[in-house]
C-alpha cells in the first residue's frame, strides 16, 4: 500500500530570522536587488528546483526602470518569483496592508456564494449573510484595511442588494485557543466527538491532550481542519494519539542541510537525518532545527492506553494549508479515518519573513518536507476519500453537508 505519512510546516513570522527593518524609502532599483537576493540566500533549495535564478535576474531586471509606482513594482516582482512555481512565497509592502471584506466564499453551483461572515466584523454589522450570492468581483473587494468597499450580492430571497462594507481581516492573528471541542450524546452511553482546529499552533500540543482525554470514551471523532491556516508541527501531538508511535512522520529540511547534499533530492537517506520528538512549539521546532545543521525527522510519541480506538473522520476544503494539510496527509489511507470534504490548498512548504528596505516585507520558503518513505513532497494536495455536495440551499437553510457526511459514515460504522 502507499505510504502516506507525511507532514509539512509553515513557520510564519519566525523571531531572528528578519534583517533589521529599514524605513528609508529604496529605489526600485535597490528593492529589486533585495528580493532577488533575499530569495538567493535563503530559498530552501540550493538548485531553484531547477530554475536558473541568476538567469531570472537577468531577464527581469532590466524590466525596473519601468517601474513607475509600487503596484507595478510588486507585479514585476510577482512575475520573477512565479518561475520558481512554489507557495509561501509573498512580497506585500508593509505600509499597504491589504485585505478583502470579513467574509469566506466558495464556488458553488457555479458561483461565489457566501459561507462564512466573520463575528463582531463590519460584514455582519451591515447585513451580509451565509447564502448570500457575491455579484461583485471578488478582486475588487481588495484593498487597503479600514476602506470601504461596495458588495453587490443577491440574498436567498432572491433580492440583490448593494452595501457599503469596511475592509478587514479577523482572520489574523489567529483565533486562541488553537482549538476547541466538544462532545454530543447521541444515544444512551452513546457519544461522538468533535475538535475544531483553527491553526496548530504553540498552544495546541496541552490542549490537544485536554481534548482526548474529555474525548477518550467516544465512539466516532470528528476533527475538523477546514480553513485551517497551517501553524507548526504541534499537529503530530494529535497524530501521537490516532496511530501507534513512535512513528517518524516528515523530515524538515533546509537550505544549510540541503547544501551538504547539492540540492534538494527526490530521495532521502533518513538515517542520516537527526530524530526529534515533543517539538510541539515553533521555538522547539527552530532550535532542533539550529542544533542539528538546518534538518530533522520529527517523530511521534507513545501514548500507551491513550491511543485512540475509535472511528476517525477529517473535515478538509480548499482553505485547509499548509501544516493542516500535512496532518490530513498523515490521516489519508489510513484504515480508521475517513477524509470528507474538498481538496486542499497545495501548499506544503514552510516559509519565513524578511524585512526589505523601506518596511516591505518578503516570505520565503527556507524549508520542505521528506516524508518517512525518504521521498520529497513539495505543495501537494490532499484529496478526500469522499467528497460532499454543497448547494445554495444548503448553505441558506443552514445544513452542513460535511458534517452530515461525517455522521453517516460513524453512525454506519458502529
Amino acid at each position: 500500500m502507499k505510504n502516506y505519512f507525511l507532514v509539512a510546516l509553515a513557520i510564519l513570522s519566525l523571531a531572528g530570522a528578519c534583517a533589521a527593518q529599514d524605513t528609508r524609502k529604496p529605489t526600485y532599483a535597490e528593492l529589486f536587488e533585495a528580493v532577488w537576493g533575499t530569495i538567493n540566500d535563503n530559498f530552501y533549495d540550493p538548485n531553484f528546483g531547477g530554475v536558473d535564478w541568476k538567469a531570472m535576474r537577468q531577464k527581469y531586471q532590466p524590466e525596473v526602470a519601468k517601474v513607475t509606482d509600487d503596484n507595478s513594482f510588486t507585479a514585476l516582482a510577482y512575475r520573477m518569483m512565479r518561475e520558481l512555481h512554489v507557495s509561501h512565497l509573498e512580497l506585500v509592502p508593509r505600509q499597504l496592508v491589504q485585505s478583502g471584506i470579513a467574509v469566506r466564499s466558495k464556488r458553488i453551483e457555479g458561483k461565489t456564494m457566501i459561507t462564512t461572515v466573520a463575528i463582531a466584523s463590519d460584514a455582519q454589522r451591515q447585513g451580509l449573510r451565509v447564502g448570500d450570492l457575491l455579484m461583485s468581483s471578488p478582486a475588487d473587494l481588495v484593498g487597503q484595511i479600514g476602506t470601504p468597499a461596495t458588495v453587490r450580492v443577491q440574498g436567498c430571497d432572491g433580492r440583490e442588494r448593494s452595501l457599503q462594507v469596511r475592509r478587514e481581516n479577523p482572520w489574523w492573528p489567529p483565533e486562541h485557543p488553537s482549538l476547541r471541542w466538544r462532545s454530543v450524546e447521541q444515544a444512551s452511553g452513546r457519544r461522538i466527538g468533535y475538535i475544531k482546529i483553527p491553526r496548530f499552533d504553540d498552544d495546541a500540543a496541552p490542549l490537544i491532550d485536554a481534548a482526548m482525554a474529555a474525548l477518550k470514551g467516544t465512539y466516532g471523532l470528528i476533527i475538523d481542519l477546514r480553513d485551517e491556516s497551517g501553524g507548526n508541527l504541534s499537529s503530530l501531538r494529535l497524530v501521537s494519539y490516532l496511530i501507534p508511535g513512535p512513528r517518524m512522520t516528515v523530515a524538515l529540511l533546509s537550505r544549510p542541510f540541503l547544501d551538504r547534499l547539492g540540492g534538494a533530492p527526490e530521495q532521502v537517506d533518513l538515517s542520516k537525518v537527526p530524530r526529534v520528538s515533543g517539538a510541539y512549539t515553533t521555538a522547539a521546532i527552530i532550535e532542533a532545527m539550529k542544533k542539528n545543521n538546518g534538518g530533522a525527522a520529527f517523530y511521534t510519541e507513545e501514548v500507551g492506553d491513550r491511543l485512540y480506538r475509535g472511528r476517525v473522520v477529517v473535515l478538509i476544503n480548499s482553505g485547509t494549508g499548509s501544516a493542516s494539510e500535512g496532518f490530513a496527509a498523515v490521516m489519508k489511507g489510513q484504515k480508521s479515518v475517513t477524509l470528507v470534504g474538498h481538496t486542499t490548498l497545495g501548499a506544503l512548504l514552510g516559509g519565513e519573513r524578511f524585512d526589505l528596505p523601506g518596511g516591505w516585507v518578503l516570505t520565503v520558503p527556507t524549508h520542505a518536507s521528506w516524508g518517512p518513505d525518504g521521498k520529497r513532497y513539495i505543495d501537494q494536495a490532499v484529496t478526500p476519500d469522499i467528497e460532499a455536495t454543497w448547494t445554495r440551499q444548503d448553505l441558506c437553510e443552514g445544513r452542513d453537508p460535511d458534517i452530515a457526511k461525517a455522521l453517516d459514515l460513524l453512525s454506519s460504522s458502529e
